[in-house]
Protein backbone atom coordinates (compact mmCIF):
# COMPACT_ATOMS: atom_id res chain seq x y z
CA UNK A 1 0.00 0.00 0.00
CA UNK A 2 1.50 3.54 -0.73
CA UNK A 3 1.93 6.34 1.61
CA UNK A 4 1.78 9.90 1.03
CA UNK A 5 5.74 10.13 1.66
CA UNK A 6 5.99 7.73 -1.92
CA UNK A 7 4.38 10.92 -4.18
CA UNK A 8 7.23 13.33 -2.77
CA UNK A 9 9.68 14.70 -5.49
CA UNK A 10 12.35 16.42 -3.43
CA UNK A 11 13.88 15.71 -0.11
CA UNK A 12 12.46 18.74 2.02
CA UNK A 13 9.20 17.47 0.68
CA UNK A 14 10.07 14.26 2.72
CA UNK A 15 11.07 15.50 5.20
CA UNK A 16 7.92 17.17 5.61
CA UNK A 17 5.57 14.36 4.82
CA UNK A 18 7.56 12.42 7.28
CA UNK A 19 7.24 13.97 10.45
CA UNK A 20 3.62 15.13 9.34
CA UNK A 21 3.07 11.26 9.16
CA UNK A 22 4.71 10.00 12.58
CA UNK A 23 1.71 12.36 14.22
CA UNK A 24 4.00 13.36 16.74
CA UNK A 25 3.99 16.97 15.71
CA UNK A 26 2.27 19.64 14.41
CA UNK A 27 2.24 21.73 11.05
CA UNK A 28 4.67 24.73 13.21
CA UNK A 29 6.36 22.32 14.75
CA UNK A 30 7.41 20.57 11.46
CA UNK A 31 8.16 24.30 10.29
CA UNK A 32 10.48 25.16 13.50
CA UNK A 33 12.23 21.88 13.91
CA UNK A 34 12.88 22.47 9.85
CA UNK A 35 13.74 26.16 9.98
CA UNK A 36 11.03 26.81 6.93
CA UNK A 37 8.26 29.28 6.35
CA UNK A 38 5.06 27.86 8.32
CA UNK A 39 3.37 28.43 4.84
CA UNK A 40 5.86 26.15 3.14
CA UNK A 41 5.10 23.39 5.25
CA UNK A 42 1.37 23.88 4.84
CA UNK A 43 1.79 24.41 0.91
CA UNK A 44 4.43 21.24 0.75
CA UNK A 45 1.63 18.92 2.40
CA UNK A 46 -1.08 20.19 0.44
CA UNK A 47 0.68 20.19 -3.37
CA UNK A 48 1.91 16.69 -2.31
CA UNK A 49 -1.56 15.75 -1.33
CA UNK A 50 -2.93 16.99 -4.49
CA UNK A 51 -0.03 14.67 -6.75
CA UNK A 52 -1.01 11.49 -4.85
CA UNK A 53 -4.95 12.12 -5.74
CA UNK A 54 -3.95 12.84 -9.39
CA UNK A 55 -2.26 9.63 -9.08
CA UNK A 56 -5.42 8.27 -7.65
CA UNK A 57 -3.86 7.65 -3.96
CA UNK A 58 -6.79 9.53 -1.46
CA UNK A 59 -7.51 6.50 1.40
CA UNK A 60 -9.72 9.55 2.79
CA UNK A 61 -12.13 9.43 -0.37
CA UNK A 62 -11.45 5.14 -0.69
CA UNK A 63 -9.21 5.77 -3.76
CA UNK A 64 -5.85 3.68 -3.31
CA UNK A 65 -5.36 2.39 -6.97
CA UNK A 66 -2.07 4.30 -8.12
CA UNK A 67 -2.05 4.59 -12.11
CA UNK A 68 1.36 5.51 -13.96
CA UNK A 69 3.67 8.53 -13.17
CA UNK A 70 2.94 9.72 -16.48
CA UNK A 71 -1.26 9.46 -16.01
CA UNK A 72 -3.57 11.14 -14.08
CA UNK A 73 -6.98 9.73 -12.46
CA UNK A 74 -9.59 10.82 -14.60
CA UNK A 75 -12.43 9.44 -12.61
CA UNK A 76 -13.06 6.98 -10.17
CA UNK A 77 -16.78 5.14 -9.30
CA UNK A 78 -16.84 2.90 -6.58
CA UNK A 79 -19.44 0.18 -5.68
CA UNK A 80 -20.55 0.15 -2.02
CA UNK A 81 -22.68 -3.05 -0.74
CA UNK A 82 -25.60 -2.42 1.78
CA UNK A 83 -22.92 -2.17 4.69
CA UNK A 84 -20.99 0.57 3.44
CA UNK A 85 -18.26 -1.76 1.95
CA UNK A 86 -16.25 -1.42 -1.20
CA UNK A 87 -17.17 -3.91 -3.53
CA UNK A 88 -15.33 -2.47 -7.23
CA UNK A 89 -13.73 0.15 -8.05
CA UNK A 90 -13.32 1.65 -11.85
CA UNK A 91 -10.40 3.98 -12.54
CA UNK A 92 -10.52 6.03 -15.79
CA UNK A 93 -7.07 7.55 -16.60
CA UNK A 94 -5.19 9.40 -19.51
CA UNK A 95 -2.25 11.12 -20.23
CA UNK A 96 -3.62 14.67 -20.25
CA UNK A 97 -0.95 17.41 -21.44
CA UNK A 98 -1.80 20.39 -18.72
CA UNK A 99 -2.01 18.00 -16.05
CA UNK A 100 1.73 16.83 -17.31
CA UNK A 101 2.97 20.89 -17.56
CA UNK A 102 1.12 21.05 -13.87
CA UNK A 103 3.47 18.20 -12.94
CA UNK A 104 6.52 20.08 -14.20
CA UNK A 105 5.92 22.76 -12.27
CA UNK A 106 5.41 21.13 -9.06
CA UNK A 107 8.43 19.38 -9.62
CA UNK A 108 10.47 22.94 -10.27
CA UNK A 109 9.16 24.65 -7.66
CA UNK A 110 10.18 22.33 -5.41
CA UNK A 111 13.85 22.11 -6.72
CA UNK A 112 13.29 25.55 -5.97
CA UNK A 113 12.39 25.45 -2.37
CA UNK A 114 15.61 23.26 -1.60
CA UNK A 115 18.27 25.63 -3.20
CA UNK A 116 19.68 28.39 -0.99
CA UNK A 117 21.55 31.04 -2.76
CA UNK A 118 24.65 30.39 -3.43
CA UNK A 119 27.71 32.13 -2.57
CA UNK A 120 30.02 34.27 -4.77
CA UNK A 121 32.72 32.85 -6.80
CA UNK A 122 36.10 34.15 -7.07
CA UNK A 123 37.28 35.65 -10.13
CA UNK A 124 40.91 33.23 -11.09
CA UNK A 125 41.37 35.00 -14.26
CA UNK A 126 43.45 38.69 -14.38
CA UNK A 127 43.90 40.57 -16.66
CA UNK A 128 41.16 40.27 -19.15
CA UNK A 129 39.82 42.35 -22.05
CA UNK A 130 36.79 44.74 -22.28
CA UNK A 131 37.18 44.59 -25.57
CA UNK A 132 36.02 41.18 -26.65
CA UNK A 133 32.80 39.12 -25.44
CA UNK A 134 32.95 35.66 -24.96
CA UNK A 135 29.81 33.74 -26.59
CA UNK A 136 29.49 29.87 -25.73
CA UNK A 137 26.61 28.40 -28.11
CA UNK A 138 25.58 25.14 -26.32
CA UNK A 139 24.26 23.00 -29.09
CA UNK A 140 20.85 20.89 -28.37
CA UNK A 141 21.65 19.13 -25.15
CA UNK A 142 18.98 16.59 -24.50
CA UNK A 143 19.82 15.97 -20.84
CA UNK A 144 18.26 12.69 -20.36
CA UNK A 145 18.48 11.20 -24.04
CA UNK A 146 19.28 7.28 -24.13
CA UNK A 147 20.63 5.27 -26.63
CA UNK A 148 22.38 1.88 -27.33
CA UNK A 149 25.38 1.51 -29.33
CA UNK A 150 23.73 -1.43 -31.01
CA UNK A 151 21.08 0.15 -32.25
CA UNK A 152 22.54 4.02 -33.26
CA UNK A 153 26.27 3.00 -32.74
CA UNK A 154 26.63 4.94 -29.64
CA UNK A 155 25.87 4.69 -26.12
CA UNK A 156 24.65 7.75 -24.05
CA UNK A 157 22.76 8.18 -20.82
CA UNK A 158 22.56 10.67 -17.92
CA UNK A 159 26.32 9.32 -16.24
CA UNK A 160 27.89 9.87 -20.30
CA UNK A 161 26.64 13.34 -20.54
CA UNK A 162 27.02 14.78 -17.30
CA UNK A 163 31.01 13.64 -17.43
CA UNK A 164 30.91 14.76 -21.63
CA UNK A 165 29.16 17.76 -21.40
CA UNK A 166 31.47 18.96 -18.39
CA UNK A 167 34.64 18.12 -19.58
CA UNK A 168 33.70 19.70 -23.07
CA UNK A 169 32.80 23.30 -21.67
CA UNK A 170 36.04 22.99 -19.34
CA UNK A 171 38.22 22.49 -22.07
CA UNK A 172 36.25 24.86 -24.53
CA UNK A 173 36.47 27.47 -21.58
CA UNK A 174 40.13 27.30 -21.29
CA UNK A 175 40.75 27.36 -24.83
CA UNK A 176 39.14 30.92 -25.11
CA UNK A 177 40.25 34.07 -24.15
CA UNK A 178 39.84 36.09 -20.96
CA UNK A 179 37.13 38.51 -21.15
CA UNK A 180 35.67 40.41 -19.26
CA UNK A 181 32.47 39.56 -20.57
CA UNK A 182 30.66 36.14 -21.13
CA UNK A 183 27.73 35.09 -22.81
CA UNK A 184 26.66 31.31 -22.18
CA UNK A 185 23.65 30.22 -24.43
CA UNK A 186 21.82 27.10 -24.33
CA UNK A 187 20.48 26.75 -27.73
CA UNK A 188 17.08 25.01 -26.48
CA UNK A 189 15.93 21.23 -25.67
CA UNK A 190 18.63 21.19 -22.73
CA UNK A 191 16.42 18.62 -21.90
CA UNK A 192 15.18 15.71 -23.88
CA UNK A 193 11.52 15.77 -22.67
CA UNK A 194 9.12 18.28 -20.77
CA UNK A 195 7.35 15.91 -18.69
CA UNK A 196 7.30 12.11 -17.35
CA UNK A 197 5.26 11.43 -20.76
CA UNK A 198 8.39 10.91 -22.79
CA UNK A 199 6.85 12.76 -25.78
CA UNK A 200 7.45 15.41 -27.51
CA UNK A 201 4.41 17.99 -27.12
CA UNK A 202 3.48 18.86 -30.22
CA UNK A 203 3.25 15.88 -32.32
CA UNK A 204 3.42 13.23 -29.77
CA UNK A 205 6.95 11.65 -30.81
CA UNK A 206 8.11 8.39 -28.50
CA UNK A 207 11.46 9.68 -26.72
CA UNK A 208 14.25 7.53 -25.49
CA UNK A 209 14.74 8.90 -22.06
CA UNK A 210 17.14 7.60 -19.51
CA UNK A 211 15.73 7.13 -16.06
CA UNK A 212 13.16 9.06 -14.02
CA UNK A 213 12.10 12.50 -14.88
CA UNK A 214 12.63 14.11 -11.55
CA UNK A 215 16.52 12.59 -12.10
CA UNK A 216 16.91 14.14 -15.50
CA UNK A 217 16.05 17.22 -14.04
CA UNK A 218 18.46 16.96 -11.48
CA UNK A 219 21.44 16.56 -13.57
CA UNK A 220 20.34 19.28 -15.98
CA UNK A 221 20.20 21.70 -13.36
CA UNK A 222 23.47 20.54 -11.83
CA UNK A 223 25.37 20.64 -15.13
CA UNK A 224 23.86 24.51 -15.85
CA UNK A 225 25.32 25.47 -12.46
CA UNK A 226 28.80 23.77 -13.32
CA UNK A 227 28.91 25.45 -16.65
CA UNK A 228 27.79 28.93 -14.77
CA UNK A 229 30.46 28.56 -11.94
CA UNK A 230 33.68 27.56 -14.35
CA UNK A 231 32.64 30.78 -16.19
CA UNK A 232 32.79 33.18 -13.17
CA UNK A 233 36.18 31.73 -12.58
CA UNK A 234 37.56 33.18 -15.95
CA UNK A 235 34.89 35.76 -16.75
CA UNK A 236 33.84 38.72 -14.74
CA UNK A 237 30.67 39.04 -15.77
CA UNK A 238 28.64 36.06 -16.99
CA UNK A 239 24.96 35.79 -18.72
CA UNK A 240 22.79 33.34 -19.14
CA UNK A 241 20.15 32.58 -21.83
CA UNK A 242 17.84 29.34 -22.11
CA UNK A 243 16.34 29.02 -24.65
CA UNK A 244 12.66 27.71 -25.32
CA UNK A 245 13.48 24.19 -27.39
CA UNK A 246 10.19 22.26 -29.12
CA UNK A 247 11.57 19.57 -26.32
CA UNK A 248 11.85 21.81 -23.55
CA UNK A 249 8.84 24.40 -23.68
CA UNK A 250 8.38 24.40 -20.12
CA UNK A 251 11.35 23.22 -18.40
CA UNK A 252 13.95 25.48 -19.74
CA UNK A 253 12.09 28.34 -18.46
CA UNK A 254 12.16 26.68 -15.07
CA UNK A 255 15.94 26.38 -15.59
CA UNK A 256 16.35 29.65 -16.08
CA UNK A 257 13.67 30.47 -12.93
CA UNK A 258 16.06 28.14 -11.33
CA UNK A 259 19.44 29.60 -11.87
CA UNK A 260 18.09 33.29 -10.96
CA UNK A 261 17.16 31.73 -7.23
CA UNK A 262 20.71 30.26 -7.15
CA UNK A 263 22.30 33.06 -8.02
CA UNK A 264 20.45 35.76 -6.61
CA UNK A 265 23.22 37.09 -4.18
CA UNK A 266 25.77 36.83 -7.12
CA UNK A 267 26.34 39.94 -8.87
CA UNK A 268 28.64 38.57 -11.48
CA UNK A 269 25.52 36.78 -13.11
CA UNK A 270 22.79 37.77 -15.16
CA UNK A 271 20.33 35.19 -15.90
CA UNK A 272 17.52 36.02 -18.95
CA UNK A 273 14.53 35.04 -17.57
CA UNK A 274 12.16 36.20 -20.14
CA UNK A 275 9.45 33.36 -21.34
CA UNK A 276 9.67 35.12 -25.34
CA UNK A 277 11.54 32.78 -27.93
CA UNK A 278 13.16 35.28 -28.85
CA UNK A 279 16.30 36.79 -26.64
CA UNK A 280 18.57 39.54 -27.59
CA UNK A 281 22.40 40.58 -26.30
CA UNK A 282 24.29 43.78 -27.81
CA UNK A 283 28.16 44.48 -27.49
CA UNK A 284 29.49 47.30 -28.85
CA UNK A 285 28.60 47.57 -32.48
CA UNK A 286 27.54 43.60 -32.16
CA UNK A 287 24.05 42.86 -31.75
CA UNK A 288 22.82 39.16 -30.86
CA UNK A 289 19.49 37.27 -31.42
CA UNK A 290 19.05 33.79 -30.00
CA UNK A 291 16.34 31.35 -30.44
CA UNK A 292 15.71 27.46 -30.94
CA UNK A 293 15.23 27.35 -34.51
CA UNK A 294 12.00 25.07 -34.73
CA UNK A 295 9.76 27.78 -35.77
CA UNK A 296 11.62 30.17 -37.89
CA UNK A 297 13.19 29.88 -41.10
CA UNK A 298 16.70 31.84 -41.62
CA UNK A 299 14.56 34.01 -43.62
CA UNK A 300 11.57 34.79 -41.18
CA UNK A 301 14.71 35.03 -38.52
CA UNK A 302 16.04 38.19 -40.51
CA UNK A 303 12.50 39.29 -40.38
CA UNK A 304 12.19 39.46 -36.99
CA UNK A 305 15.44 41.19 -35.70
CA UNK A 306 14.66 43.68 -38.86
CA UNK A 307 11.05 44.39 -37.54
CA UNK A 308 11.49 43.95 -33.94
CA UNK A 309 14.82 45.58 -33.22
CA UNK A 310 14.78 48.31 -35.56
CA UNK A 311 16.93 50.89 -33.39
CA UNK A 312 19.95 48.04 -32.37
CA UNK A 313 19.87 46.75 -36.29
CA UNK A 314 20.55 50.63 -36.83
CA UNK A 315 23.21 50.87 -34.15
CA UNK A 316 24.92 47.79 -34.89
CA UNK A 317 27.16 46.98 -37.53
CA UNK A 318 27.74 43.25 -37.16
CA UNK A 319 24.00 41.19 -36.13
CA UNK A 320 24.17 37.48 -35.46
CA UNK A 321 21.41 34.67 -34.88
CA UNK A 322 22.65 31.77 -32.93
CA UNK A 323 20.23 28.91 -33.41
CA UNK A 324 19.76 24.89 -32.65
CA UNK A 325 17.52 22.19 -33.34
CA UNK A 326 18.98 20.24 -36.45
CA UNK A 327 22.12 19.47 -34.38
CA UNK A 328 24.15 20.07 -38.06
CA UNK A 329 26.38 23.35 -38.33
CA UNK A 330 24.73 25.71 -41.02
CA UNK A 331 25.67 29.47 -41.70
CA UNK A 332 24.13 31.78 -43.75
CA UNK A 333 24.21 34.97 -44.57
CA UNK A 334 20.39 37.35 -44.76
CA UNK A 335 20.45 40.44 -45.52
CA UNK A 336 23.23 41.63 -43.30
CA UNK A 337 22.57 39.23 -40.87
CA UNK A 338 25.12 35.93 -40.14
CA UNK A 339 22.31 33.21 -39.65
CA UNK A 340 23.93 30.01 -37.68
CA UNK A 341 23.27 26.73 -36.57
CA UNK A 342 25.51 24.90 -34.26
CA UNK A 343 26.31 21.60 -33.61
CA UNK A 344 25.71 19.28 -30.54
CA UNK A 345 27.83 16.72 -28.25
CA UNK A 346 25.26 13.86 -28.59
CA UNK A 347 24.65 11.07 -30.73
CA UNK A 348 22.24 9.82 -32.60
CA UNK A 349 19.06 8.98 -31.10
CA UNK A 350 16.82 6.30 -32.42
CA UNK A 351 14.78 8.54 -34.42
CA UNK A 352 17.67 10.24 -36.27
CA UNK A 353 20.18 7.53 -36.86
CA UNK A 354 17.33 5.33 -38.81
CA UNK A 355 15.82 7.83 -40.89
CA UNK A 356 19.44 8.81 -41.89
CA UNK A 357 20.67 11.82 -40.06
CA UNK A 358 24.12 12.46 -39.61
CA UNK A 359 26.51 15.24 -38.35
CA UNK A 360 29.93 15.95 -36.32
CA UNK A 361 29.96 16.36 -32.56
CA UNK A 362 31.61 19.47 -31.22
CA UNK A 363 31.47 22.04 -28.95
CA UNK A 364 32.80 25.86 -29.31
CA UNK A 365 32.87 29.26 -27.97
CA UNK A 366 32.79 32.75 -30.50
CA UNK A 367 34.69 35.73 -29.58
CA UNK A 368 33.58 39.22 -30.56
CA UNK A 369 35.34 42.20 -30.74
CA UNK A 370 33.44 44.97 -29.76
CA UNK A 371 34.30 47.22 -32.80
CA UNK A 372 34.48 44.12 -35.26
CA UNK A 373 32.77 41.47 -35.11
CA UNK A 374 33.67 37.70 -34.73
CA UNK A 375 37.13 37.33 -35.22
CA UNK A 376 38.21 34.04 -33.60
CA UNK A 377 36.70 30.67 -32.64
CA UNK A 378 37.45 27.87 -30.61
CA UNK A 379 36.13 24.21 -31.36
CA UNK A 380 36.68 21.39 -29.15
CA UNK A 381 35.18 17.92 -30.86
CA UNK A 382 33.95 14.88 -29.20
CA UNK A 383 37.36 13.19 -29.54
CA UNK A 384 39.51 15.14 -27.87
CA UNK A 385 36.55 15.30 -25.24
CA UNK A 386 36.65 11.50 -24.91
CA UNK A 387 40.35 11.32 -24.68
CA UNK A 388 40.77 14.33 -22.05
CA UNK A 389 38.07 12.45 -19.86
CA UNK A 390 40.09 9.06 -20.14
CA UNK A 391 43.27 10.35 -19.25
CA UNK A 392 42.08 12.07 -16.01
CA UNK A 393 40.34 8.90 -15.22
CA UNK A 394 43.56 6.77 -15.63
CA UNK A 395 45.38 9.27 -13.74
CA UNK A 396 42.75 8.06 -10.60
Amino acid sequence: MPKLVDFCNTDIQRKIVELFESGETSQAEIARKLKLPRNTVTKTLSRVRRRASLQGWSPDHDMTKVVPESHFVKGVSTLYGPDGEQKLQWVKSSVDSDRLKEFAVDLATGISQELTPLPPVQLIAQNSTSEELAVYPIGDAHIGLYCWHEEVQADWDLDIAEALMTEGFLKVLAATPDTEEALICNLGDWFHTDTPANVTAASGHSLDVDTRWAKVARVGIRLMRRMIEAALQKHQLVRVINSIGNHDEQTSQLLGLTMETAYENEPRVTIDTSPDGFHWHEFGNNFIGVHHGHKCKPEQLYKVMAEDKRIECGRCEHRYWYTGHIHHQKRVDVGGQVIESFRTLIPRDQYSHTNGFRSKRDICSITLHKEFGEHRRSTINIGQIVQSLEAKLSKK
